[in-house]
């Protein structure tokens, strides 16, 4: 048995409605309770309404316990 969850899921990168991190939460309620989700990265270039929306929209489908936002992580620390 694992820690946290049997599945992790990693998505790495900025935070823009045209990279479909809303997709990904409205899919992840499809997936079993058993997996979580890693949203990494911030917003840049005005896309301060989307991050807010993605972040509301994490609460409303009530999965702020399997979602976890991470603030922009250099290349560097992720190897």
């Amino acid at each position: 048995s694992r820690n946290k969850s049997d599945f992790q899921i990693l998505l790495i990168g900025r935070i823009a409605a045209w990279k479909g991190q809303h997709v990904a939460i409205k899919a992840f309620t499809e997936l079993p309770e058993n997996c979580t989700l890693k949203i990494v990265g911030s917003n840049h270039f005005g896309e301060e309404k989307y991050e807010a929306y993605v972040h509301q929209l994490v609460k409303e489908l009530n999965l702020t316990k399997r979602i976890e936002f991470i603030e922009h992580v250099s290349i560097v620390r992720l190897k």
